[in-house]
């Protein structure tokens, strides 16, 4: 595999958004509002806040990055922002705070990296990812060129696909300033400078990668690029509208002198194919990527479906990655479960781990059951699974509960692998609400009762030898009543 390199030492000082401060205290709720403020010339009310996502650092900070809509551009664009809270210890932890000291845009729909015909398409920044690595943060994000909204020049089926760009940026905290690496201006650090999705969106997933003494802070990348287009993308559903999509993984690296590197993208063996019908749980095709306390490896969760005859197989597949000293992925252990023919399939895996925690690699997973068509229930289901000598197998919850409740309607479910010492499990789902499992105690409980409160995150730390959950949700909040729209919700315990 040859190995290239994109070295920048673009060091951007990003200023004050002039948004006002916040703070927010351990067990506290706090809503982020949007870059630019109420009175923003756009019109705070127009824009909708999505698809956050969240890390806390070994400082304690927090990282809350999330896409918000640019209906003043096009229908339905988008930009990555990050809001960035700073961790002050208090005499106790209960009186830890949070402080909101910036926001920082970081993928603008004003930019076109492509050339030539693309330069017709409206840009989208989307779906990000954050994670925490030692001090530092790494924000990943798709940077798509939507054919939907200029139908004039879309190429007919069976070609009918979309360019992107994958993008990236690393964040420190200096003082009160947040200082961003690798990107500037609202264009990300190019990790994949194109590829093609459609149904898929491209949406990535990084995570932080242990190195040698002396490495360089190091995250794994994987998403997903769509490699077959000759189906027919509207229904019927059949077996002829299965379509292919391959998993790539790219690394980057940021060294001493703040200059950031990436590897070339490389492709996992196993393709995934995909039939499309979501089973009314939204997404198609979601890596998800946990940490491993081995140095260059990680856990890789995804989906993919099938149709067979007039039955749509769902599956999840759980793997183990090892990458070698060029970084290029070279063993892999992986564990596929299908769904039988007529049954409910699976779908949205989501992982959580704590590396060092125990001397063996384990895995939380959770995801949803969709029961069969009519799509009128989706159950959520919890499991621990164990790596050990080349070998997959289930790990014992102490309770014997694999959290999974058949008579409610759950959705997006987040698993949390916290210590085994205090046993602190839980899987964070929706339901009229935002609501979390625990595995230990064997019960429920309710973070927030708003009936819109949807799509919860999470992050776990030990910021000044506490024990620190970060969570994050969307709500229609803004302004408040029927016509309001979606706002990010900030809460550590």
């Amino acid at each position: 595999m040859k190995f290239f390199s994109i070295l920048l030492g673009i060091i951007c000082l990003i200023p004050s958004t002039g948004m006002a401060q916040g703070t927010v205290q351990r067990g506290s709720e706090f809503q982020i509002n949007l870059i630019g403020g109420p009175t923003n010339p756009w019109g705070e009310k127009a824009r909708d806040a999505d698809h956050a996502t969240v890390a806390m650092n070994d400082s304690g900070d927090v990282v809350v990055a999330y896409h918000t809509s640019r209906d003043d551009f096009a229908p339905k664009l988008k930009q990555v922002e990050i809001a960035y809270f700073e961790f002050t210890a208090g005499a106790t932890p209960a009186q830890d705070t949070w402080t909101l000291i910036d926001q920082v845009l970081l993928g603008s729909v004003g930019h076109s990296p492509l050339s030539g015909q693309y330069l017709q398409l409206d840009v989208k920044c989307e779906r990000p990812d954050v994670v925490a690595v030692g001090d530092k943060f790494f924000v990943v994000w798709t940077r798509r060129y939507d054919r939907d909204f200029n139908p004039g020049i879309q190429s007919p089926p069976p070609q009918w696909k979309e360019p992107a760009v994958l993008e990236g940026a690393w964040l420190e905290r200096s003082g009160s300033t947040v200082s961003v690496f690798g990107a500037s201006a609202g264009l990300g650090y190019p990790l994949d400078a194109q590829y093609f999705i459609r149904e898929c969106a491209g949406v990535p997933d990084a995570v932080a990668l242990k190195q040698p003494s002396g490495g360089n802070p190091t995250v794994g990348i994987v998403y997903p690029r769509q490699v077959d287009f000759s189906h027919d993308p509207g229904p019927p559903v059949s077996e002829d509208d299965t379509r292919i999509f391959e998993m790539a993984i790219v690394t980057c690296s940021i060294n001493g002198s703040n200059q950031v590197t990436s590897q070339a993208p490389m492709v996992l063996p196993a393709q995934v194919p995909y039939d499309g019908d979501s089973g009314g749980a939204a997404g198609l095709v979601l890596p998800d990527l946990a940490p491993s306390s081995e140095e260059n490896a990680f856990w890789v969760a995804f989906e993919g479906q099938q149709v067979v005859g007039s039955d749509v197989l769902g599956a999840i597949r759980l793997e183990y990655w090892i990458l070698n000293g060029s970084m290029v992925p070279e063993f892999s252990k992986s564990f596929k479960t299908t769904t039988a023919v007529g049954s409910a399939f699976r779908r949205r895996p989501m992982i959580s781990s704590l590396p060092g925690d125990t001397p063996n690699e384990i895995v939380s997973i959770a995801f949803l059951k969709v029961a069969p068509s009519p799509a009128s229930d989706k159950d959520v289901v919890y499991e621990q699974w164990q790596y050990e000598n080349g070998s997959f197998f289930r790990a014992p919850i102490p309770l014997g509960h694999a959290f999974q409740n058949s008579s409610s309607d759950e959705g997006k479910a987040v698993p949390l692998h916290g210590p085994t010492a205090s046993y602190l499990r839980r899987c964070y789902f929706s339901r009229s609400g935002i609501l979390y499992y625990d595995m230990n105690s064997n019960l429920e409980t309710t973070v927030s009762s708003s009936i819109t409160a949807s799509r919860p995150a999470v992050s776990f730390n030990q910021p000044n030898g506490t024990e620190s959950v970060a969570l994050v949700w969307e709500d229609l909040l803004y302004p408040a009543g029927v016509n309001a729209y979606k706002r990010i919700v900030l809460r550590v315990d």
